[in-house]
């Protein structure tokens, strides 16, 4: 009767972090953000002047002056907003409160609206016909509070526009910014679980050249070239998200031809990678740490010789990893902190999220840890 035991993992999906120049990276948002503002603001203000020719020529057809002067009123306003603008990024957007920046940003644009009639009644007098100024010079203060309500009318949509606008900008640089601190949160977790590897994996492989130096020192200088290969894959690798399938399968085999020499006979090893994993890519020493736990726990609970296997291939759209050794589950093998299963599932979860499954196999005289990964294919290192 098999004991299987499935831990399901979750987490996020890990990405590696763009590398680019901050200061262009910077310079070539600003430009983004300049282009879209121009874009948004000429067509605004132009909307605006459009919608007022054809008012007075279907109100007013006699007064063709306005015309002219509609233009120069939404002129006049188009270069208001820029001043606006400009105190809006050198003043109210830094300040820490929404309200306080919102409540400042009204009062700029009433004041902002007096400027802009003052600035429109200013650079239109000139062209102003002798109904106009009599119409003008007949003005209550009421009607002059009225008619600069209009411009303030035009001013806050226009406000409500930018400050939205500004709004989603906010936000989405927090969203930037917060995916750039997680994406170097996990390139650093997954270097520091790397790094844990390198030395479990010398240590064992000096224990076992030390066991052979007094019983046969030629195997033990093979087991040394063996060695400096092995150690010159895991150096290649620092610093690698992801390597091709048949890089680790390559290490698996360098890493057993050394603990062979040491058991000799004891230890039988099988290999089985299928023809469609070409081009798959997986993270650096995936496997290693369960070849080096069947092997090591394998050689105390297993009859001679201890069988150790490896199989890679696709099974529907992912990939199928199987390490399977005769012998029982040790249950120290699961309480191993930082190497072995815990290191290999840490990974697993940093690099892949809920997209994997990772399996324990017991049977009466064979352990397997079996792991289902997404498929992933010629990825950037």
């Amino acid at each position: 009767m098999n004991k299987r035991s499935q831990e399901p993992i979750s987490g996020r999906k890990s990405r590696q972090a763009d590398i680019s120049l901050p200061g262009w990276s910077r310079f070539g948002r600003g430009y983004r953000k300049s282009r879209m503002f121009w874009i948004l603001n000429s067509t605004f203000w132009l909307f605006f002047i459009v919608r007022e020719l054809f008012a007075v020529r279907y109100y007013e057809p006699a007064f063709t002056e306005f015309y002219f002067l509609a233009s120069i009123t939404y002129l006049t306003g188009f270069s208001v907003s820029l001043l606006v603008r400009l105190l809006f990024i050198c003043l109210i957007s830094r300040m820490p409160s929404l309200l306080r920046m919102a409540l400042m940003f009204a009062s700029v644009l009433i004041m902002a609206s007096v400027v802009w009639r003052f600035l429109d009644a200013l650079i239109s007098y000139p062209f102003w016909s002798e109904p106009i100024r009599m119409r003008y010079a007949a003005f209550s203060w009421m009607d002059h509070i009225m008619e600069t309500f209009q411009y303030l009318l035009t001013l806050l949509v226009w406000g409500a526009v930018y400050f939205i606008v500004f709004l989603f900008d906010r936000l989405f640089s927090q969203q930037v910014r917060t995916q750039e601190a997680e994406n170097l949160a996990i390139q650093a977790r997954f270097q520091l679980l790397q790094n844990q590897l390198n030395p479990h994996f010398l240590f064992n492989s000096l224990n076992s050249i030390r066991a052979l130096i007094f019983e046969n020192q030629q195997k033990a200088a093979d087991l040394v070239t063996d060695l400096s290969g092995f150690l010159r894959y895991n150096l290649q690798q620092s610093g690698v998200l992801t390597i091709p399938l048949q890089e680790e399968i390559e290490a698996i085999r360098t890493y057993l031809s050394i603990e062979q020499k040491r058991y000799e006979g004891d230890l039988q090893v099988t290999v089985e990678m299928d023809h469609g994993c070409t081009g798959i890519r997986v993270i650096p020493n995936l496997l290693l740490p369960l070849v080096d736990n069947a092997v090591k726990h394998g050689m105390q609970t297993s009859a001679m010789p201890l069988k150790v296997g490896i199989v890679a291939r696709m099974s529907g759209k992912g990939l199928y990893l199987e390490v399977s050794n005769t012998g029982r589950w040790n249950s120290g093998q699961h309480r191993e902190g930082g190497v072995g299963l815990n290191n290999v599932r840490e990974r697993l979860q940093n690099r892949y999220g809920e997209r994997f499954t990772m399996e324990i196999d017991q049977e009466p005289v064979l352990v397997r840890v079996i792991i289902h990964l997404p498929e992933s294919r010629d990825e950037q290192a």
